[in-house]
């Protein structure tokens, strides 16, 4: 008998094909096997191949019970890995592939659409620590529209891309401020308007999270505003880009 190895990213899955030396060990219907690597299936066979409902089980603990075709997992299926995941869904060529559910030992839990083992399109990734991201996802990381609920209550719903907030998007922060415009890299920049929770506002431009550009600083209701050239965080001088420069207070906020 001689043995086929098919790798894929949850662990090595061998299955016997007829050799030259003669008819293998099952040919058809159940029965069990062990392989070279001391793994052991048990199961349904067709043609020499693991084909039906079965259970892999791997010297390390790790087990796999569910449905496979011609010699791969296939259909829905339930993995338990000897390091503390839990993978239950659909499987196509011996991979998650489609709507599933991974779980982590330390409490994460995915849920949703997966490509190849890696989480790929629509779903939810709640953490052991409370935070929640419902949306898209593309090579495992958050990218594409979605909602980000983070551990302190804060939200942020809008653009993200490699796990992070990128582009246009709308942010309520558990402290009460509000920010509304565009995002690079998890970061507020370029153009944005950010409403503090006692009531100020600035209208402007961002860079690196910091006021940077031309912007107005609206404070005390409307009785003071600032207008103008803004570095880091600092106003530094008034400008033509808004009409009239500093309506009124003082130079800086």
């Amino acid at each position: 008998m001689r043995y086929i190895a098919c790798l894929g990213v949850f662990g090595t899955l061998l299955f016997a094909l007829t050799g030259a030396a003669g008819a293998c060990e099952v040919e058809n219907g159940f029965g069990r096997t062990k392989l070279p690597d001391g793994s052991v299936y048990q199961g349904q066979f067709r043609g020499c191949l693991f084909d039906g409902r079965g259970r892999l089980s791997w010297p390390d603990g790790s087990t796999f019970d569910g449905t496979f075709h011609a010699g791969l997992r296939e259909g829905q299926g339930r993995q338990v890995s000897a390091g503390g995941w839990v993978y239950e869904g659909e499987y196509r060529d011996g991979q998650p592939n489609g709507t599933g559910t991974m779980t982590f030992r330390r409490g994460d839990v995915y849920a949703g659409e997966f490509v190849d083992g890696r989480y790929e399109g629509r779903g939810t990734f709640t953490s052991a620590f409370g935070e929640i991201y419902r949306g898209q996802f593309r090579n495992g990381l958050y990218s594409g529209a979605g909602l980000l609920v983070m551990e302190d209550g804060s939200r942020i719903a809008g653009e993200f891309r490699e796990g992070l907030v990128d582009g246009l998007a709308a942010a309520l922060y558990a402290n009460g401020d509000c920010y509304r415009g565009e995002f690079s890299n998890g970061l507020w920049e370029g153009f944005g308007v950010l409403a503090y929770a006692e009531g100020d506002l600035y209208q402007g431009e961002f860079r690196q999270g910091l006021f940077n550009g031309k912007g107005r600083y609206v404070a005390d209701g409307g009785d003071q505003i600032v207008e103008g050239i803004w570095k880091d965080g600092e106003f530094v001088d008034p400008t033509d880009a808004y009409p009239g420069g500093v309506a009124s207070g003082p130079s800086s906020i």
